[in-house]
């Protein structure tokens, strides 16, 4: 879920892309042209024009972010059917098949971790068997000194590759860690529910969609009788008992005491019930902190989301609801539209 909040992957791929599909174009207008004035070698000549053609179309896909990975794929093993096809009616002397050694780097770029371990192991494993068919049914000549340092650059820049994809990638875990989860809790932050909520609303579009907003009662008197260090216990314990509570659902932090959590196809009647199960069990939970046992309430405000809302203004209608709940005495639960349902609202109380 994280990914959904942060994921650099993506852009980087479509930057590394972009680049290399503008440089290809380029390189490979330039030998389809060399190959077919110079050598008459019209087989690889159309190769390499149809592959500057390409090249200019994932380009412009690459630039619009619109890259998918079966179209990297493609892309690159049209390249390594350019280089096999050279390597085997080319002479060795030509030092066409030097750029095995741009695959181990190009495929860790653009596929990751996994899929580039897979892929650059399937060139190794093609142009193996080119170099020994050209090796045993044309009868060519070769250096074999040469083959064995173009065998220790390409495993070097493989492992190299490799050790750079699983660390970047470890990275890029930790940073979306911090960039979606509260740091003091652990559960989803602001940011990612912002970045959920459009999601659900995208691919939940025909379904229900409730929020409740929870605040710990005197909350503050926490802080203020017992320290701030065993106030911070308190909100990583109601953390806890909200993902206990209710573990298919998302609960994220949104302020000092204040919790958010997104009811996926679940309407207001429900998403009613479920906001009091979570008020009943807080109310009759105890925080065993630092020494201490500590008794909290939680008013809640509940709010069902309509289609032409945003988020903003789904927590402000819930806030409201909130606030009304701490009016009326606390440890209650208030519902979006219920103002002349009030009487139904005291009995959901126990404040």
């Amino acid at each position: 879920m994280e990914s959904d909040v942060f994921n650099p992957s993506h852009e980087l791929r479509a930057a590394v892309l972009s680049c290399l599909s503008a440089f290809l174009a380029s390189v490979s207008l330039f030998f389809a042209l060399f190959n077919a004035y110079f050598n008459q070698s019209y087989l690889l000549s159309g190769l390499e024009f149809a592959y500057f053609l390409v090249s200019v179309y994932v380009y412009w896909r690459a630039r619009q972010g619109k890259v998918r990975i079966a179209v990297s794929v493609a892309y690159i093993y049209f390249l390594v059917l350019i280089v096999a096809v050279g390597t085997y009616i080319s002479v060795f002397s030509s030092a066409l098949v030097v750029w095995t050694c741009l695959f181990p780097v190009i495929n860790y770029l653009l596929l990751g971790r996994r899929y580039g371990l897979l892929s650059t192991g399937c060139v190794l494993l093609i142009q193996t068997l080119v170099i020994s068919l050209k090796i045993h049914q044309v009868n060519h000549v070769i250096d074999y000194r040469m083959l064995m340092n173009l065998s220790g650059v390409y495993l070097s820049l493989w492992i190299l590759s490799h050790i750079y994809e699983v660390r970047r990638k470890f990275s890029e875990q930790s940073l979306e860690r911090m960039a979606a989860r509260d740091a003091l809790t652990g559960i989803f932050n602001r940011h990612a529910l912002l970045h959920h909520f459009e999601n659900q609303r995208k691919v939940l579009s025909n379904t229900s969609l409730s929020v409740l907003i929870l605040d710990l009662d005197y909350f503050k008197k926490v802080n203020d009788q017992y320290g701030h260090n065993t106030g911070d216990k308190v909100l990583i314990q109601a953390a806890n008992l909200l993902r206990d509570l209710l573990p298919n659902h998302n609960a994220y932090r949104i302020g000092g005491e204040e919790f958010c959590i997104t009811l996926n196809n679940v309407d207001v009647d429900k998403a009613v019930h479920i906001a009091e199960y979570l008020r009943k069990k807080f109310a009759n939970h105890t925080f065993h902190v630092s020494g201490y046992s500590i008794q909290l309430t939680a008013s809640i405000g509940v709010c069902e989301c309509a289609a032409e809302l945003t988020l903003e203004d789904v927590l402000i209608a819930a806030d409201v609801e909130l606030y009304r709940a701490k009016q009326n005495g606390r440890n209650q639960v208030m519902v979006c539209g219920s103002y002349e349902n009030e009487p139904e609202q005291e009995a959901l109380s126990t404040a």
